[in-house]
């Protein structure tokens, strides 16, 4: 169930050095603005703001719009339904209908397919690109957690959010703040803090206030509703503006629960997951995902995966099933077919599994379609059977229409994983248009749990991992360094792919960043071409015996969430016989064991399964040995985060590689056609739209992240065609 683990500490954990693929940046110095260049804005810091303003457009100095700093919980149990009983569904007003011009979700539509209609930008064009316009969010806006969310676009507005849950407005065509709201998160005790979205909502019908809405929650677990056009809370939408998603979670030690990703709007409700923290103890909140009507913040319904067939809120006195696997990424939507996408994690904690119930395997590590106005299963599939390596399913499902074998089209639904293999099915009958079997795999679990004598494959469809490891794999910038790899490696229990955690130590591969992670794939929709960013990086796993982590101080995060061991180094999972440390396959100079490349791009024809072209994206200039940057522009491919984005033309947009660049790819050759340096690095996906002036940008998020990156600062940049 990891999430920012993925992103964060297995980063923190290689910052010291990554050879080829450094994660500190050398941005301590910000591009030069010359005479002439497009206008660079800063986000002013905070002001202390006791009670909400309303900031109206084209004001001079915008202000923040504060929320409180806690929202009253949902009064009482919802004692009056029934076991498997939702609220009415015909109770819901639908949002308009979405103009297929705009970036209205995080992935451009609700689809998930982070693909952009547009054709200014193209192949022969691309390289001429240059920075528009770019804003400045400082330290003391984003209380030093940087900005990963792609904004979306309404019309000639711009909206986003940092990780610390600030939501800002911004004029589409040269980035001016229009208004900022600041929910009041308590960040106390959160380990993590991100943003992964926003959302936005346009009643059908006229409604008494906030007809256009902006929909997000916060990393103390609210949800919250903001009017799109003043950046004032819309105070019928739950209680005084906020739901707390802590209702009916039963005790929740503070950080155990983190909404990270915005809810997905459709159908007329807001259906939103959650973050469980990673790895400290058996019996953690649930993973409970609800539905919330998005004008009134009213409860609808609830998909508990502990207990599927409940969709109402618990009697009095009782909670979700704690310790079920929890959804965090960003969801999808078929709103025609009344159909929401959700993905899940596996059941706390995430290296041992005999605790688990039969309903927890069920739904481990999978896609769940679910009905959009009942929160019933339509269907699901598990990617991973009994999962202990923390394969959970972060990546966001990507709809697509493809031609069947008769001429027919066949709505489709492709999942990504971690593991590195990527699922076709009917996304409405959940039935596999790229068949899966079951292959064997390693067996022998640590005493007192097991291994599922099989996993499932897709048939035809490539693998984002490379051929399991040898020890010729094994890699070294000194004769030394890789003899003590290879040293390593022999040691190591190694099996391949789904080789169990030992006490003596096994190596993952993929480990836990992928293979495919949050940032998911982009489709082109109408040429059927899938575009992968992948990485190849293992991991060392180890089961440290319980009498040994006691003897270490292991424990489990206390009430306040003050954890007892950095995730970074290792995690308690009290309850059960093991601890665990899982971390980057270094050698002692600090750079991989495994040789390159570490990040690749790969195209695949959805037809036929053949693949394009496959490439190292990424460079190796802020990388070296203890931290030590080497400048080498060597392409041997770099671990990443985020996902692209491709465009009508076939402009492929990637930003997430470890050494800083933005880069435009022909979708047809894999060329780089355009590079550029961010003022930090990036883990956002890229998104594009076209202004109500006709021109098309290209917008990243490039922010630092404690520990990860020289600058701190965070930076919403975009770029356009010269006019």
């Amino acid at each position: 169930m990891t999430s920012h683990k993925t992103l964060t500490a297995l980063m923190a954990a290689s910052v010291m050095a990554l050879p080829m693929l450094a994660l500190a940046q050398d941005t301590t110095v910000s591009p030069s603005i010359e005479e002439g260049a497009p206008q660079q804005n800063t986000l002013p810091t905070s002001p202390d703001v006791s009670t909400p303003v309303v900031v109206e457009e084209g004001q001079d100095e915008p202000v923040t719009t504060t929320g409180p700093a806690a929202a009253p919980a949902i009064e009482g149990p919802a004692t009056e339904v029934d076991a498997g009983e939702a609220t009415t569904p015909g109770a819901r007003i639908p949002g308009l209908p979405v103009p297929a011009n705009e970036w209205r979700y995080a992935s451009g539509a609700a689809n998930g397919a982070k693909f952009a209609p547009f054709d200014q930008i193209t192949p022969e064009n691309a390289g001429q690109l240059e920075l528009a316009w770019q804003v400045d969010f400082p330290t003391d806006v984003t209380m030093f957690n940087g900005i990963t969310a792609a904004p979306i676009q309404v019309g000639d507005t711009l909206y986003g959010c940092t990780n610390n849950n600030l939501i800002f407005a911004l004029d589409a065509e040269n980035g001016e703040q229009r208004w900022r709201f600041d929910p009041g998160s308590d960040l106390s005790g959160v380990m993590s803090k991100k943003c992964r979205s926003v959302s936005y909502y346009e009643a059908s019908q006229p409604i008494e206030e906030c007809q256009a809405r902006i929909l997000a929650a916060t990393v103390d677990a609210r949800l919250f509703a903001i009017d799109a056009r003043s950046g004032e809370l819309c105070t019928s939408f739950g209680e005084e503006g906020f739901v707390d998603l802590l209702t009916d979670m039963g005790p929740v030690k503070k950080g155990f629960v983190l909404s990270t990703s915005g809810p997905t709007v459709t159908n007329g409700v807001a259906v939103i997951g959650g973050w469980i923290s990673d790895g400290q103890e058996v019996g953690e909140p649930s993973g409970v995902v609800r539905a919330f009507d998005a004008v009134t913040g009213d409860f609808v319904w609830a998909f508990d995966p502990g207990n599927p067939d409940f969709h109402g809120r618990p009697p009095e006195g009782e909670f979700y099933e704690r310790g079920s696997p929890n959804a965090w990424g960003l969801f999808s939507a078929d709103e025609e077919n009344g159909l929401v996408f959700i993905t899940t994690g596996n059941a706390t904690p995430d290296y041992w599994g005999a605790h688990r119930s039969e309903n927890f395997e069920e739904f481990t590590s999978s896609v769940v379609a679910l009905d959009s106005a009942t929160g019933d299963v339509r269907w699901h599939f598990r990617t991973v059977n009994h999962d202990i390596w923390d394969y959970d399913v972060g990546t966001q499902p990507a709809l697509v229409d493809l031609p069947g074998p008769d001429g027919e089209v066949i709505p489709a639904l492709l999942q990504g994983t971690k593991r590195g293999q990527v699922f076709t099915f009917n996304r409405l009958t959940g039935e596999p248009i790229d068949p899966i079997e079951q292959r064997p795999v390693p067996q022998g679990a640590a005493e007192g749990d097991f291994t599922a004598e099989t996993q499932p494959y897709p048939t035809n469809m490539p693998a984002f991992t490379g051929p399991d490891l040898t020890e010729a794999d094994m890699w070294g910038i000194t004769p030394i360094d890789q003899m003590l790899c290879r040293l390593e490696f022999q040691r190591l229990r190694y099996e391949g792919q789904f080789t169990p955690p030992s006490v003596g130590g096994s190596l993952q591969f993929p480990g836990y960043i992928g293979g495919i992670n949050w940032g998911g794939v982009s489709v082109h929709q109408d040429e059927k071409i899938m575009i992968a960013n992948w990485t190849r990086m293992p991991n060392r796993v180890q089961l440290i015996p319980r009498e040994e982590a006691d003897r270490r101080g292991w424990d489990a995060a206390d009430a306040e969430g003050n954890f007892s061991v950095s995730m970074a180094l290792g995690a308690p999972q009290m309850g059960t016989p093991f601890a665990v440390t899982n971390e980057p396959f270094m050698s002692p100079l600090k750079v991989p064991c495994l040789r390159p490349p570490y990040g690749m791009l790969t195209a695949v024809d959805l037809e036929t399964y053949e693949v394009l072209w496959s490439r190292p994206i990424g460079t190796a200039a802020n990388s070296g040995p203890f931290g030590i940057k080497s400048g080498l522009t060597w392409q041997l491919g770099a671990p990443m985060t985020g996902g692209t984005l491709v465009t009508e033309t076939g402009v492929v947009v990637f930003g997430g590689s470890q050494d800083g660049y933005i880069r435009a790819v022909d979708m047809a050759t894999g060329e780089e056609l355009w590079t550029q340096k961010l003022p930090n690095g990036a883990s956002a996906t890229p998104m594009s739209y076209v202004s109500p002036s006709g021109k098309q940008f290209i917008v990243i998020a490039a922010s630092g992240a404690t520990g990860l990156y020289d600058n701190l600062n965070g930076y919403l940049v975009a770029y356009a065609l010269p006019d």
